[in-house]
């Protein structure tokens, strides 16, 4: 898997582990305090750990020393997370191209947490409040795509931004935003894993968060039991199958490789039969996709004789630009079907405005523009029986997990938004619940 790389801390780089102006009196979350008394108080407690406040002002809170505080992220309902290149860049934040959304003008106020200096061609991450302008009160900026990342650690305290959590002898911030998955509620002291993008040094941001163990007080010593007589040994049970292992979940992100690489001909890209820039079932392949209305994504996996082989880096890109960090941003023209890595993420557009709960195109359009065929006994080069199972979810779902086996031809598949096909050739075969769960980073 190829990583995308630190570009160091810019001049507006303001995060830290103590004192922060997002805890600021006359910050910006200070009016907003005053409105929500609950973050009022939180924040209130955090400034005076920091030193910020004397003995006469600290209110007295008597806290039971057997309960672990509860950790209450002071999230706004319409907060969005967003990510893509930046096209330009002005004095007060900069525009970016966040992927369905289009161009976005992302505003930095004083209290945003920026890690690296915004700069035409960079990568940016971003979390704030808006539509188009998006108001960040989290930027990091990278010279790829942001990488994914997986880490489980220690529930220490909320922060403005979500929650510190702790790795081994440092701490990393957690951002949250209106669609991290969360369980409820969280405790301080509890073991979380987060999956997310990011890196421990600018801080993560999550798309979900899992609980792995709870913190137990310390039992109370037991009496000495009883000694009770010796009981004739019973038999020994019979015994059971063992389960098949349950599979392992796939969390996309850009850039990601799943599967094993490099198994088509050619390794990335279209066949001679596939999209060459001439139209292929009406589909054009067009300059640019900035204009596009409609944009969601599908998952595609294909397993031969029980292994995961990866789907190619661009296939639907004519004359494609270098892998950058396993992602691939340039062609001379683009159909409205392609895939810019290997992680099996098939992006889904069209000029036209359609609602992205509907679909245009079939899993035929998919192949046609790759240029290979799937028939009862193949995938491509691969032979085989061919059996299929769809995982189908609503709109803005980000987990599809449902699967049931389709009985019909597979090119005739409709593509919807965060849809997960699998396709597999020969034995062994693995039906549901032994296909992995798959994970979207994207919003539709």
């Amino acid at each position: 898997m190829r990583q995308a790389q630190d570009v160091g801390f810019g001049h507006k780089a303001q995060f830290a582990l103590g004192r922060s102006p997002l805890l600021e009196p006359r910050g910006p979350l200070y009016s907003d305090c005053m409105r929500r008394p609950q973050l009022a108080g939180l924040l209130f407690v955090f400034a005076c750990a920091a030193g910020a406040c004397n003995s006469a002002m600290a209110p007295t809170v008597p806290t039971p020393r057997s309960q672990p505080a509860a950790v209450r992220p002071a999230l706004a309902p319409d907060t969005l997370s967003l990510r893509g290149p930046i096209e330009s860049v002005s004095a007060h934040g900069f525009i970016m191209l966040a992927g369905a959304r289009g161009r976005v003008r992302v505003g930095i106020g004083d209290g945003a947490v920026v890690h690296g200096t915004p700069r035409a061609g960079a990568f940016a991450q971003t979390v704030g409040e808006g539509i188009n302008p998006i108001h960040a009160r989290y930027v990091s900026i990278w010279n790829g795509v942001p990488p994914h990342v997986a880490m489980q650690g220690t529930l220490e305290r909320s922060t403005a931004l979500g929650f510190m959590l702790a790795l081994g002898k440092r701490s990393t911030v957690v951002v949250l935003w209106s669609r991290t998955r969360l369980p409820s509620p969280l405790l301080a002291g509890e073991v979380v894993r987060v999956d997310g993008s990011g890196s421990p040094a600018r801080g993560i941001v999550a798309g979900s968060v899992t609980l792995i163990a709870t913190p137990q007080p310390s039992p109370s010593p037991s009496p000495v039991p009883t000694p009770t007589p010796v009981q004739t040994p019973t038999p020994l049970p019979t015994p059971t199958p063992t389960p098949a292992p349950t599979p392992k979940p796939i969390y996309l992100s850009p850039g990601e490789v799943v599967g094993a690489d490099d198994q088509f001909s050619p390794p990335d890209g279209d066949t001679p039969e596939g999209g060459q820039s001439q139209n292929v079932d009406g589909i054009p392949c067009a300059p640019s996709m900035s204009e596009n209305q409609y944009h969601v994504h599908v998952y595609l996996g294909i397993l031969v004789n029980g292994r995961q082989v990866a789907i190619p880096d661009q296939i639907g890109l004519y004359q494609p630009g270098p892998i950058v960090n396993g992602y691939t941003n340039t062609a001379t023209c683009y159909y409205y079907i392609h895939t810019h890595d290997a992680s099996g993420i098939v992006h889904i557009e069209s000029f036209v405005s359609a609602p992205l709960s509907s679909s245009l195109y079939t899993l035929k359009n998919v192949l046609d523009v790759w240029g290979i065929t799937v028939g009862p006994n193949n995938v491509g080069p691969f032979a085989g029986g061919v059996r299929t199972y769809v995982a189908t979810v609503p709109l803005g779902t980000t987990v599809a997990s449902n699967y049931a086996q389709y009985a019909g031809d597979p090119n005739a598949i409709a593509l919807y938004s965060h849809e997960a096909i699998w396709l597999e050739v020969g034995a062994p075969y693995a039906a549901p619940p032994y296909l992995p769960v798959v994970h979207f980073y994207t919003e539709y």
